[in-house]
């Protein structure tokens, strides 16, 4: 059984959110104009949701000092900066760079913002 729980207009958008036991149910008007925006919207959320899905593991396993450094690196503090920044060596952030890459199987660059954005690092 679903209850709706808002119904709201903002920006020339109607939405009406019902929440069910498990699910939830979203039901939102626009103008026509908007609907191929929507669309890349949503699309963009469901690769995100498996993006996390398939990496919710490989972030859990990082510490907290790696989560922070991984913040502090997508921040673009350098290696340097986040050493001072912590108080650490220099080489003791390189090491955790490295088991962070090890960890997240890091490949490019981008990968690093992936993790953050996905997993709400950058807030």
């Amino acid at each position: 059984m679903l209850r709706n729980i808002e119904n709201r207009i903002e920006s020339e958008i109607l939405y009406e959110i019902n929440i069910g036991d498990r699910n939830v149910e979203l039901s939102v008007t626009l103008d026509y104009d908007d609907l191929p925006k929507a669309i890349k919207t949503v699309e963009r959320f469901k690769i995100e949701r498996a993006f996390i899905k398939a990496n919710y593991k490989k972030i859990k396993s990082l510490t907290v000092r790696e989560l922070e450094i991984l913040k502090l690196i997508v921040r673009g503090y350098c290696s340097k900066e986040i050493g001072v920044k912590l108080f650490i060596e220099t080489s003791t952030v390189a090491s955790h760079r490295k088991k962070i890459i090890k960890k997240l199987s890091i490949k490019r660059s981008i990968d690093w913002f992936l993790f953050a954005q996905a997993f709400h690092l950058l807030d």
